[in-house]
């Protein structure tokens, strides 16, 4: 009897222990799979820091795997600028952030393209910019980073190798033991994990000495992207560059295809004696030496871009598609905010543009397209595509319908005034002032001849631009203070006979003649550079252009005799 008590008991309590271990048996049947590492560090020479890993994930569970969690401990994600995930079909995938605020591991999941079955392998890279990795230390640099992505199961193997620029060297922790592995235009320090335990976070630390590393940082840029009226596109951008660390004795930046006619600026003014070309420029402070250890060095660049490179003809009454960038070639560091304005001038018809302006405004004569973006990497899409409406002739016969109208406005006043007014007398005018009236105007003519004699000279390339934009500042200069000389003069030519004013009515139509001319042979000289226009018609559009400019002289010529005779 009671070895049949202690049998039942035995067999109750093993009944007990196996209902009660099944369930906990059942718990723990999560869906299991296997992965390798390869992790690629890349350190710039300004400082930034690009990690790329590279997850080779096998399914062993019949449970579909739809995503992987994949973790970063926190401390180094303070710097933490880009985060984004491709599979080897260069595929986006979604990534949920942080998904444990309070955890000292940065926690985020990576949604695959599709769930994996069992036995079925997936390649995914997970890629992330920082920008406070590489302090400056006592000696050089220190970088700190992970030995290895934080995982939640038991990964296989990781190569983790570190790349920066040739001359660099490190030094660290005895258990890390580096190798080192020179390349074409850097060095790689290599290490191999195997295995890697679930949830392990090893950070380290390396002493880093190189002669061409810097660290930058760029708190804002300003870029404006101008449509001009004759369809030329200029381009200004104002960079705000901190130093802290290195000697940064100059800046190297490359310009997007076919930029011209680049100058540089500080606060001063100019900072080189002539205009460059693109793509590759560099920018020093005005003086000698460097940008200081936390200093702040504040530049502008202005070029122009060829719009033949950059716009495309859709149709020719003016739909035309642009591609460019919000900011072009950004390689080496992060923009902690940019700010980009698009300009275009009155007539100026968007049909579609992508991505969207952050805000938008407009102006009498042109409007503006605005974005702002923040935490701007080399990694971000940047591309700027827009398709419009426009004819730069008749966008820029906008200012000559203006001067049309002013000048009716006056011819109206004019017929006006003498219906209304009885005739003036005639007032004797000194012939000391007519002289000098003749001798101010001879000089304005001169100087608009010397103009148009540049404006050849560029074209034909005897001339650089950026000394006929020197000179011809000069000149607009002078011919001001001629304008200004010559105004009193006219108004008392005016007021002492009405035959004077007859006269200087004429010539000063003349001079708007020939502005306007102008104005529309610098149209058909755009027109057919960017292809858009034969050069036969090409030639019989500026022989017409001249012969009404050398119409508009000869009024101007004949009536300077008039007067130089009267002056006798």
């Amino acid at each position: 009897m009671r070895d049949k008590l202690i049998f039942c008991t035995a067999a109750l309590m093993i009944i007990f222990i196996l209902s009660a271990g099944l369930p906990a048996v059942t718990a723990q049947s999560p869906t299991e799979y296997t992965v390798k590492v390869n992790r690629v560090v890349q350190i710039t020479p300004w400082g930034l820091v690009t990690a790329n890993d590279t997850f080779a994930v096998s399914n062993n569970s019949p449970t579909p795997l739809e995503g992987m969690q994949v973790g970063l401990p926190r401390n180094l994600t303070l710097g933490l600028k880009y985060l984004s995930a491709r599979d080897d079909h260069n595929g986006i995938l979604t990534i949920e952030r942080d998904l444990d605020s309070s955890s000292e591991t940065y926690w985020f999941k990576v949604n695959f393209g599709h769930a994996l079955a069992r036995n079925e392998n997936y390649t995914f890279t997970v890629t992330s910019v920082f920008t406070n990795l590489l302090i400056l230390g006592s000696g050089g640099f220190q970088f700190q980073f992970a030995t290895t992505p934080v995982l939640q199961v038991r990964a296989t193997s990781e190569n983790m190798t570190i790349t920066a620029g040739t001359g660099s060297t490190f030094s660290g922790p005895a258990w890390l033991n580096l190798t080192t592995t020179p390349t074409e235009g850097n060095v790689n320090f290599k290490r191999y994990f195997a295995p890697i335990e679930p949830y392990t976070t090893r950070s380290f630390t390396l002493n880093m000495t190189s002669t061409a590393q810097y660290i930058v940082r760029v708190p804002h840029v300003v870029r404006e992207i101008r449509f001009a009226q004759d369809g030329s596109i200029d381009v200004s951008e104002t960079y705000d560059l901190e130093s802290l660390g290195g000697t940064v004795s100059s800046i190297d930046l490359t310009l997007p295809q076919n930029s011209s006619d680049v100058m540089a600026y500080d606060q001063i003014g100019q900072l080189w004696d002539a205009s460059r070309s693109g793509p590759d420029v560099s920018v020093a402070p005005r003086y000698s030496g460097s940008i200081g250890l936390n200093r702040t060095f504040t530049f502008t660049l202005k070029y122009t871009l060829d719009p033949g490179t950059y716009v495309q003809e859709v149709n020719w009454w003016g739909t035309n598609k642009c591609n460019l960038s919000l900011y072009s070639n950004l390689k080496n560091w992060a923009i902690d905010k940019l700010d980009t304005n698009i300009v275009t001038p009155d007539g100026f018809s968007i049909r579609n543009i992508s991505p969207s302006p952050s805000s938008t405004s407009q102006s009498l004569f042109y409007h503006n397209l605005t974005y702002t973006l923040t935490d701007v990497t080399p990694y971000n899409d940047l591309g700027l595509r827009l398709e419009y409406n426009y004819v730069p002739y008749w966008s820029g016969s906008l200012l000559l319908a203006w001067l049309a109208i002013v000048e009716l406005a006056i011819a109206a006043i004019v017929v006006v005034s003498r219906a209304r007014k009885p005739a003036a007398l005639k007032m004797a005018i000194p012939s000391d002032k007519l002289k000098q009236f003749v001798e101010l105007y001879d000089g304005r003519t001169a100087l608009r001849l010397e103009l148009d004699r540049m404006a050849e000279d560029l074209a034909r390339g005897a001339l650089n631009k950026h000394e006929y934009r020197r000179r011809r500042k000069t000149i607009e200069f002078r011919t001001g203070e001629l304008d200004r000389a010559l105004q009193p003069l006219k108004e008392d030519l005016k007021a002492s006979q009405s035959r004077y004013g007859e006269m200087i009515t004429r010539m000063e139509k003349a001079e708007a003649e020939i502005d306007a001319n102008r104005l529309g042979e610098e149209h058909f000289r755009t027109q057919y550079r960017s292809g858009k226009m034969s050069k036969e018609a090409y030639e019989r559009a500026v022989d017409d252009q001249n012969k009404r400019i050398d119409k508009a002289r000869e009024i101007i010529e004949t009536s300077l005799v008039t007067l130089r005779e009267e002056a006798r």
